[in-house]
């Protein structure tokens, strides 16, 4: 069957359009339809496209880059094409980008440029931009401040626009820049490596990448996009857009709202507990809403339809505001000492319980100190990081304090049960799967090399053992790099993978034989059954088992407590080296094992506790 072509091309003023309607019409790839965007009436087309198109008049207050994005996703062709008045294609452009993208199952691509005009600079601009083909050359350069992508260029799959339609609700496209660099959060773009559009006048290179600023207060669209580094976790999202959960389309009325404050919303455990809770209350009818200054993985939260506002959390009338239209708001949760701040503000605000969630033994005590005065309750999520911050802090403020260790609850829908990891990875159905995940960044980095040498000492015996490392952070980069060395040391190809941050972590540990890690990592992958060593910021290593849960429980698997004179790499390694062996080598411990850890989370580290806490605070403010 025929690809069907719909063609859109943007006329936003009173240029003629003769030349460019008649490349289009001299195109060897016919099955197309013409959508003229425009803002005002635009005559003497039909003796040249004839019946083969459609004017669509829109108001000059839209912002045309948001119109193409919806509009486009409801045409019925399975191709988008793009292209500016003025512009001209070659008579293949069509055939042949559809015919590369169908080769190389692509979602988008672009194509070589040149200009029909004799100005130098912008020849030389084209010419500097075609130096660019393949998606992994293309990322380095953005990654290094250049943008060689033309919006003009592009060749869209339909498929692709609604799958990412649902996600754009945070976004404003204002420029071309704006709807290049969100396609790039899903997907590399590769260009057809022949000139196949001409352009009367270049649009690149673009000015953010002239005015290049990397500063913290930077406006610059490259330089943010760059700074969450998103082109490291297009993979991240391009799991969430094609994960089949049907997004809500109706409105539930709740009783009571909870208000989360987080300064930044990035991936970890933090946002993990807040995500998980939120969908339990759901349940309650107890709705659970974001308030934060950025975040770089919007599309989570429109996943799991959870509220999210984004402003400057010290803009007080902005505050005022957006508290206003939040309805029925019982309390506030607060979860970074950085964010505590804000609480004389919410006092003056609202008169409802603040309550402080602590995660770890990294808050500053001095600030948690200052504002304890305006919290109604301290949780925290392990019995050392009570003891620990008890001890440091005025005992006046104790009965304040109540240990609610992670819960965890987990929806079948998210978790993926056809087997995908071990032919994706182009592995042998009887091979071991390890996997270590962490935020790598700060001492979890550490944490991760140790492994690493580890595995290096466990595939010396054992060939038929792979390990995955997930997460990323700062020294991500460091990380990987020692996997390929591994590769190459062992002459394997394959033999460690290094993944990334991943949405669906959690199909990741279903098809794995041993999960390695601290905190939410190990109550995940013990609620799907599976062995665990847990092994956290206080360098102890451990399989957890009956024998030891307890402790660990209290320690939230060995990331809340550090003993110094155990912290021993050496040690480490033997120790880790030692347990790894003995799982690997016994698929009958493995299984006994992973089958006591899903009972354990199922009648102890449910969301019960913690959801039963917030729906009672919120019964008592009614």
């Amino acid at each position: 069957m025929t690809s069907k072509l719909n063609i859109l091309l943007i006329a936003l003023d009173n240029t003629d359009l003769s030349d460019t309607l008649t490349s289009i019409s001299k195109q060897t790839f016919t099955n197309w339809e013409l959508y003229i965007i425009t803002f005002e009436k635009i005559n003497n087309i039909s003796n040249i496209i004839k019946d083969k198109y459609q004017i669509i008049e829109i108001n000059e207050r839209t912002s045309i880059f948001n119109f193409l994005l919806s509009f486009s996703s409801s045409l019925s062709g399975d191709f988008i094409a793009l292209i500016a008045n003025c512009d001209i294609n070659d008579p293949k452009r069509f055939e042949k980008q559809i015919s590369f993208m169908n080769s190389n199952n692509l979602n988008i691509c672009s194509c070589l440029e040149a200009s029909m005009n004799n100005n130098i600079y912008e020849k030389e601009a084209l010419i500097e931009s075609n130096k660019f083909i393949d998606s992994d050359n293309i990322n380095s350069v953005i990654s290094a401040s250049y943008l060689p992508l033309d919006l003009y260029t592009f060749m869209l799959r339909k498929s692709f626009l609604i799958d990412i339609l649902p996600y754009c609700t945070h976004s404003i496209f204002d420029s071309e820049i704006d709807l290049i660099l969100y396609f790039l959060r899903f997907e590399k773009i590769s260009k057809v490596p022949e000139i196949l559009y001409y352009v009367q006048k270049s649009r690149l290179p673009y000015k953010e990448c002239l005015n290049y600023c990397e500063s913290p207060l930077t406006t610059n669209k490259l330089a943010i996009f760059n700074r969450n580094k998103i082109l490291d976790n297009q993979s991240y999202f391009k799991e969430i857009i094609t994960s089949k959960k049907k997004l809500s389309t109706y409105c539930i009325e709740y009783d009571s709202t909870i208000v989360t404050i987080l300064n930044s919303v990035n991936i970890g455990g933090t946002e993990s507990y807040v995500i998980n809770l939120a969908n339990r209350l759901k349940k309650e009818k107890t709705q659970l809403c974001i308030l934060t200054n950025e975040c770089f993985n919007k599309e989570l939260f429109v996943f799991y339809d959870i509220p999210l506002y984004i402003f400057d959390l010290k803009n007080i009338y902005k505050f005022k505001n957006t508290l206003s239209i939040i309805p029925n708001i019982k309390l506030i949760q607060i979860h970074m000492d950085k964010d505590l701040y804000l609480c004389p503000m919410i006092k003056s605000i609202l008169n409802v319980p603040i309550i402080f969630t602590i995660h770890g033994i990294y808050y500053s005590e001095k600030i948690i100190q200052s504002y304890s005065n305006y919290l109604d309750e301290i949780i925290f999520v392990s019995e050392y990081s009570k003891k620990y911050y008890s001890e440091l802090l005025e005992k006046s403020y104790i009965h304040k304090y109540l240990v609610i260790p992670n819960g965890i609850e987990i929806s079948n829908d998210i978790i993926s049960k056809k087997s995908f990891l071990k032919k994706a990875l182009g592995i042998d159905e009887n091979s071991i799967i390890l996997i270590y995940c962490s935020r790598l960044s700060y001492n979890k980095s550490k944490l991760a090399l140790l492994f690493l040498e580890s595995f290096k000492k466990v595939i010396k015996k054992n060939k038929n053992i792979f390990a995955i490392i997930a997460g990323n952070g700062n020294y991500a980069l460091s990380i990987k790099n020692l996997c390929q060395n591994i590769n190459k040391e062992f002459n394997y190809n394959n033999k460690v993978f290094f993944l990334g941050n991943k949405f669906n972590i959690l199909s990741y540990y279903f098809e794995s034989d041993l999960i390695i890690g601290t905190g939410r990592v190990a109550i995940e992958a013990m609620s799907l059954g599976k062995p665990v060593i847990s092994f956290g910021s206080n360098g102890h290593v451990n399989i957890v088992d009956n024998s030891n849960i307890e402790t660990l429980v209290d320690s939230n698997f060995g990331d809340h407590s550090f003993n110094p004179e155990k912290f021993n790499d050496e040690l480490i390694i033997n120790k880790l080296t030692e347990y790894i062996n003995l799982l690997i080598n016994s698929s009958e411990n493995r299984k006994k094992l992973g089958l006591w850890n899903k009972s354990y989370i199922e009648n102890n580290l449910t969301l019960d506790k913690i959801t039963n806490f917030y729906l009672n605070e919120c019964k008592a403010r009614n």
